[in-house]
């Protein structure tokens, strides 16, 4: 029982940790309701696209890091989840912990 709720806790802390890598990272995310793109606009319509692009990108990646979380075999296994693979499914160079960064 304590390993799986260890596990469970693991599984929280990750996700929140691949969340706030994404927001600090170097990618331009932009709120769609925030922007203000006239329909004869081309170039802004374009930056809309890109940011949507970026935006579901980013959610694939968390996704695909959440599910390799999930389907860890062992807590083991979910540590080395965590410390190896972790950057390579965000894309990102380096996984550091809350105030590490």
């Amino acid at each position: 029982e304590n390993t799986e709720h260890e596990k469970a806790w693991l599984i929280v802390v990750a996700g929140n940790v691949c969340r706030d890598m994404l927001k600090r990272s170097e990618r331009k995310n932009v709120r769609l309701g925030d922007m203000q793109i006239p329909q004869e606009s081309a170039e802004q319509s374009s930056e809309l696209i890109d940011a949507s692009r970026a935006n579901l990108q980013s959610q694939n990646r968390i996704h695909a890091a959440v599910i390799a979380l999930l389907s860890s075999r062992s807590l083991d296994h979910m540590l080395e989840i965590l410390t190896i693979d972790l950057a390579g499914l965000l894309h990102v160079d380096a996984v550091a912990g809350p105030g590490q960064a």
